[in-house]
């Protein structure tokens, strides 16, 4: 098991990267602004080890190269997009059974 490096981020900073990366999805997005219980900092020596020092991916950048390639395979029709955001992805019948 290896740690993989990265900062810490509030998710208003999440929201906004999301929300310049796609403006459609301006607004539409919530969260509880509660502190979950993650470490400030890992120790990502071991992994570093194993496959050489990662790159530092600016949030921004991150968020925005991610929702270009969801984008890329669903105009690729490899992945379906949810017609409706507010229903669940799988029907209820189907995750008991």
């Amino acid at each position: 098991v290896h740690n993989l490096a990265g900062h810490p981020v509030h998710m208003s900073d999440v929201v906004e990267a999301i929300e310049a990366a796609a403006p459609e999805a301006t607004g539409m997005i919530t969260f509880d602004d509660a502190l979950l219980p993650f470490p400030d900092e890992v120790d990502s020596t071991s992994l570093d080890g194993l496959l050489g020092p990662s790159r530092d991916t600016p949030l921004h950048s991150g968020v925005a190269d991610t929702i270009a390639r969801f984008r890329r395979l669903i105009s690729d029709g490899l992945l379906a997009p949810v017609d409706d955001a507010t229903k669940p992805l799988v029907e209820s019948s189907e995750r008991s059974g």
